[in-house]
């Protein structure tokens, strides 16, 4: 640790090193003393060997009021990829959701959304000056990097002019963090989103996700937005504000209970893993609401796919090992024939959450009369690999 004396304050800077990756917590007035408000938390910061940068930047934004540091778990992975990785200590808000749920003006959550962002007036329901905002306290973070530890290379992530250059950041948040980055990538070009539990925004007075998340023109293609979430977590509205999005064009969610890595290449990811009531908002990607077995984190597999990392399958190999369905959708009650090129016979049938409910010999499988309508897995294996496809039944 050491510490740095500024005029009329202690501001404290902690530096670690840990498993190749340098970790630095900075506090935000430490960067500009223009910064005033939301400063007792630090931002958080993993920068990797030099040998192994990717030339990105990830930046993460915490849910409002937790800590820059929760996901820690997650952000080192990133780094030991080759990830610079800022997680941003920035304004909180406790009154979106009151505010906006019950609005009738159809802007309410994208304005919240912007004003935390680019620190303008959007909003008449909160007051977020420029010094505040995320892009400043971004920018003064960077600069102040740069300045300090010059030969790790932080002004790469600014364009000529000193300006953030989004087209090499990726934006990820949770809760409504998640809200945040998409509201980004919608009126920025950034070069990856990842929403964890989020975006959250929906509209209880019109029963529908606000008009933001489906309308404009995005700078950012929404091919490049993947999202994770938590079946027990209002899944119910979580998926309805996913297709608004437009996600379901880049397939169907993909439960990771039961399937591996690269999870049918969907951007929709969920678990229905087993935890407390407590943690399932935060399992996605908080330290301490995360499962583990083995104290491994279940979800690694998941972070690392969300960031495209380590994935050695192509898609050709990918494509030539699936196999499909048909008719899909089936109605309960009637037969489904398996089709595939490759010598597999035995299939297992796995319901949403990941429970298995029947085992079977293709290439007919008959489905039971009375199930349930909803989202089904049928899964095989080959060579030692996961063969998995999804199955609806009406």
């Amino acid at each position: 640790m050491r510490l740095i004396l500024f005029i009329g304050f202690l501001l404290v800077i902690t530096i670690q090193s840990f498993a190749g990756v340098q970790l630095r917590s900075i506090r935000p007035d430490a960067t500009d003393n223009r910064i005033k408000t939301f400063t007792a938390d630090s931002h958080y910061i993993c920068t990797p060997e030099t040998a192994k940068q990717r030339n990105l930047l990830l930046i993460h934004l915490p849910a409002s009021f937790h800590k820059a540091s929760e996901s820690s778990q997650y952000l080192q992975l990133a780094a030991r990829e080759g990830y610079h990785v800022i997680s941003l200590a920035y304004p909180g808000i406790n009154n979106m959701y009151s505010s906006c749920e019950h609005s009738t003006d159809p802007p309410c959550y994208e304005n919240f959304h912007r004003e935390v962002a680019e620190g303008v007036n959007y909003s008449p329901e909160i007051t977020i000056d420029t010094f505040e905002s995320i892009f400043f306290r971004l920018k003064r973070t960077l600069d102040y990097l740069q300045l300090n530890y010059p030969s790790e290379n932080w002004s790469y992530f600014l364009d000529s002019q000193g300006r953030l250059d989004h087209s090499r950041m990726i934006w990820s948040g949770h809760s409504d963090g998640a809200g945040h980055v998409t509201a980004i990538s919608k009126y920025y070009s950034v070069h990856r989103v990842v929403c964890f539990s989020g975006p959250k925004d929906f509209s209880l007075h019109y029963y529908l996700p606000p008009v933001w998340v489906h309308t404009g023109a995005w700078k950012t293609d929404k091919s490049r937005i993947y999202a994770f979430a938590h079946t027990s977590d209002d899944y119910l509205f979580q998926k309805e504000i996913w297709d608004s999005l437009g996600l379901n064009k880049y397939g169907p969610p993909v439960n990771v209970s039961v399937h591996m890595p690269p999870y049918l290449s969907s951007h929709q990811l969920i678990t229905s893993a087993s935890v407390s009531v407590a943690d399932i908002h935060g399992s996605t990607v908080l330290d301490a609401r995360s499962p583990k077995a083995q104290d491994n984190y279940v979800f690694e597999p998941v972070w690392k796919y969300v960031l495209n990392i380590g994935s050695s399958t192509s898609v050709k190999s990918r494509d030539a090992l699936r196999f499909t369905v048909s008719p899909n959708p089936v109605q309960a009650g009637q037969q489904v024939l398996i089709q595939h090129s490759s010598p597999i016979k035995s299939f297992d049938f796995f319901d949403f959450k990941g429970r298995k409910i029947d085992s079977f010999t293709g290439p007919v499988f008959s489905i039971k009369p009375g199930l349930s309508t909803g989202i089904y897995f049928i899964r095989s294996s080959l060579g030692g690999r996961a063969l998995i496809t999804s199955l609806v039944v009406y």
